[in-house]
């Protein structure tokens, strides 16, 4: 049957928050709706430890349960073409804003261009979560629609 992802706590997005119980609970409906090996992804800040996720599908469900916690080296692995590529383009534009006496800029890609703007700017754009995509993954997986954040 199916294998991947069931469920994802990002709780950093205030519109997705997700209880220990609720994780058990879209767990326990991909179980049953032939998921063979569901992952469940936690992001840095939950307000619970891997430990206590792990301990209580252990208690709840009676299955076997492994965690792994990535660093920022595992999350990337080694880096693809387009990765060095990207990279060398970054450094050429860093080079280049260098060059014209411009200075405190970032660097990044938008609508898969190289742009760049001040790292005031940069710090201030609001992260956007795609919402429709994560509604997307939990109905590939038999899960109800997440109406929580609209």
């Amino acid at each position: 049957q199916g294998r991947g992802t069931f469920t994802m706590v990002l709780d950093h997005y205030e519109e997705v928050p997700k209880s220990i119980d609720e994780i058990v609970d879209d767990l326990r409906v991909c179980l049953n709706n032939g998921v063979e090996s569901p992952l469940v992804i936690l992001n840095d800040y939950i307000e619970y430890s891997t430990e206590d996720v792990e301990k209580a599908i252990q208690q709840k469900l009676g299955i076997d349960t492994r965690s792994s916690v990535l660093g920022y080296i595992q999350r990337g692995g080694a880096p693809s073409v387009e990765d060095r590529l990207l990279a060398t383009q970054f450094g050429l534009t860093a080079v280049e804003l260098l060059l014209e006496g411009k200075t405190d800029q970032a660097v990044g890609v938008r609508n898969r261009n190289i742009i760049s703007m001040s790292l005031t700017q940069a710090i201030q754009i609001q992260e956007e979560f795609d919402y429709s995509l994560y509604n997307q993954l939990r109905d590939l997986h038999g899960l109800k629609k997440d109406n929580s954040f609209q």
